[in-house]
């Protein structure tokens, strides 16, 4: 009983806090909201890692990179190793096309298909050829044009001009892909001779999809969130869901070893470990192979965190979320976890999404920006270090 009354009183507090700050606070133009932010940016890509974010802002000219949030090792990328508490502008000289957070370190892709990185490189997950951190970002594989990329815990990835993968740092479980286990602190080819378009680096596991929409994962696999069937981890791609199409796959950015995909078809799928609901399937159960998740519905992006995740809606762009909602990180004002999806954000249509540890960032339909969830370093982005547990608008 005493459990119950404090959930209801939680929910009943954020309602009100929502009714007094405004929460649906997005405008078409500038102005003063969230008690005091200004400028509104107009995000193109944002991304959401362990305590801190980036985002690419085209409010002020195109291709401006914006970070904020744990600064500990320079990974905010902006020369100093202090916190950032509100987005900050990141290398103002160059425009970006695409950022990528991991645990402790950054990685993006400029207009000039360069690929730069910074913050933490203990295991040489900078792709410089050393482990010293770095608090600017550094060019990477001079030599080489890139068109994506993605970084993880302590390993990062990217896709070259040429649709090459290339994989860096720790390779303990054989997250690198190289079939061992060394460490590497230069790109390094992967499955050399097979064509990428889109690679999801995890904690010690990752996921890619081929130029032919076919899914391949590697690297750990203790709670089979390889999906091939088994807990018995790989050092190479392997194929994962012979026979179905994928357009995008997500696996989770910290040590809760589970991944969603969606297909081409619109269909989202689930996998891996399931203690707090995140597969979305209704129950807590462990699944080692893709599981269809909410299959009344497509969705057209899909994003995994620590114990949550969230999806778009195809017809309506609004945000579905499930998982466990300790911080409100669900977006459905409420501290109730969810086994299966629910609405988050009250029916606001989003255009991309991305989840962090315990907290939310995503997009709306007018490029806006909104960030919830878990903000003890500001990785919410509004000027504060209290949780957010409810979506609000941010810079």
């Amino acid at each position: 009983m005493k459990n119950r009354i404090q959930k209801r009183f939680t929910a009943l507090l954020i309602l009100i806090i929502v009714m007094v700050t405004g929460c649906a606070d997005e405008g078409s133009s500038g102005g003063i909201v969230n008690g005091g932010i200004s400028n509104i940016g107009i995000y193109l890509s944002i991304s959401s890692g362990v305590t801190h974010s980036c985002g690419i802002d085209a409010s002020l000219s195109s291709g401006t990179l914006k970070c904020w949030g744990s600064n500990l090792y320079g990974q905010l990328g902006e020369g100093s190793q202090i916190d950032r508490r509100v987005p900050s502008v990141v290398d103002a000289s160059s425009v970006y096309l695409q950022v990528s957070v991991g645990t402790q370190h950054t990685c993006a892709i400029t207009s000039l298909n360069k690929l730069k990185c910074w913050g933490l490189n203990n295991f040489g997950q900078l792709g410089l050829g050393n482990s010293i951190d770095s608090s600017i970002p550094l060019i990477v594989d001079a030599g080489t044009n890139y068109l994506s990329v993605s970084v993880g815990g302590n390993t990062s990835c990217a896709i070259t001009a040429s649709s090459q993968l290339k994989c860096w740092g720790y390779n303990g479980y054989g997250s690198i892909g190289d079939n061992t286990t060394t460490n590497r602190n230069v790109p390094t080819d992967v499955n050399a001779g097979t064509l990428y378009k889109f690679i999801s680096m995890g904690a010690v596991n990752a996921c890619a999809i081929t130029s032919v929409d076919a899914l391949n994962c590697w690297g750990n696999n203790q709670y089979g969130q390889l999906g091939d069937g088994t807990t018995i981890n790989k050092m190479a791609p392997i194929v994962i869901d012979s026979g179905v199409l994928y357009q995008k796959v997500s696996t989770s950015l910290i040590v809760s070893f589970f991944t969603c995909g969606l297909t081409t078809a619109g269909k989202l799928k689930c996998w891996g470990a399931n203690q707090q609901g995140q597969l979305g399937d209704g129950t807590i159960t462990t699944h080692s192979v893709p599981t269809a998740i909410n299959i009344a519905k497509n969705y057209v992006d899909i994003s995994v965190g620590y114990v949550h995740a969230c999806a778009i809606e195809d017809l309506t762009a609004e945000l579905n979320c499930w998982g466990n909602n300790d911080y409100g990180q669900l977006g459905d004002f409420t501290a109730t976890t969810r086994l299966s999806a629910v609405l988050s954000d009250s029916s606001k249509p989003y255009s991309s999404i991305s989840i962090g540890y315990n907290y939310t960032c995503g997009r709306t339909n007018k490029n806006l920006l909104r960030c919830w969830g878990r903000n003890d370093y500001g990785q919410v982005g509004d000027g504060s270090i209290q949780d957010v547990p409810y979506p609000k608008s941010i810079q």
